[in-house]
């Protein structure tokens, strides 16, 4: 005979069965508080990751490329069209850091310098004795000249009695140089841009242009004839070079303007005899 259930109208709570494991209550259900932003992050990840397991690889080599290309477009930009600004400005910064290139007179002696050689000349005991019997008779014509005491030069080793310049004209070794230079003495000795010298003879003379053309006897190998130009487009006020050995000085550089051009000029002491 089956046995009726009992029902308890009794307002009575469920409790666990004893031994049954309790369950923790949610962190954020413990005094009312709302859950972390933490653990919602957490739980949303949890949540998308296990819904879209097989999709995320894909998704991370698509991000991992975009951030290559990005990172390569980034250390090297596209090249910009330059505008008249920029170009301005890259040529101001230039000339403003960059050194002043030397002067043009500096650029003309170093370019002529090789080619200006000294010239020395020595007279004679014999050359001394007829000067001074020149000067003598000219001082018994004209009663106001004095004759001038002339120096002679006994050996190689004496000081030059007259010292000048002249430039190389070409490679066989023939010099252009002043007459006067020359006129009074009758041995000379030229010496080379490089330090070396070398005895000397007159080729020729152009005493209405104070010109004399003079010839080594022996030139060094490297020797640098200079270029000659015409100078018919010369004016007065162009800028001109001097390189040479004023009075035995030198080699010297000066600078300075044409004053004038077809000037002649007369050496009296030359026109004594």
């Amino acid at each position: 005979m089956k046995r009726k259930s009992l029902y308890s109208r009794a307002g009575r709570k469920r409790t666990l069965a004893e031994g049954a494991p309790s369950q923790p209550a949610p962190a954020w259900t413990d005094e009312g508080n709302a859950p972390s932003l933490r653990a919602q992050l957490l739980s949303w990840t949890r949540t998308f990751t296990k819904r879209h397991e097989r999709s995320l690889p894909a998704a991370a080599a698509l991000l991992l490329l975009l951030a290559i290309l990005g990172g390569w477009q980034l250390f090297n930009p596209a090249p910009q069209p330059l505008s008249q600004w920029d170009i301005d400005n890259a040529v101001k910064y230039t000339l403003s850091h960059t050194d002043p290139p030397p002067a043009d007179t500096a650029i003309a002696a170093a370019t002529v310098a090789p080619s200006v050689v000294r010239v020395e000349g020595f007279l004679s005991p014999e050359h001394a004795a007829q000067e001074a019997k020149a000067e003598a008779a000219a001082a018994k014509k004209d009663k106001s000249l004095k004759p001038v005491p002339l120096h002679t030069s006994g050996g190689k080793d004496d000081k030059p009695d007259a010292t000048g310049s002249g430039v190389v004209i070409d490679a066989a070794g023939d010099i252009l140089t002043n007459l006067h230079v020359i006129h009074s003495t009758d041995r000379w000795v030229v010496t080379f841009w490089d330090g070396s010298k070398s005895e000397a003879e007159v080729v020729n003379v152009q005493p209405e242009n104070d010109l004399a053309v003079i010839k080594a006897k022996t030139a060094p190998d490297d020797l640098k004839p200079a270029t000659l130009a015409s100078t018919g487009g010369l004016n007065p006020g162009d800028t001109v070079v001097a390189v040479g050995f004023p009075f035995g000085i030198g080699p010297s550089v000066s600078a300075g303007v044409i004053s004038g051009l077809k000037r002649e000029f007369v050496d009296p002491v030359r026109c004594r005899g």
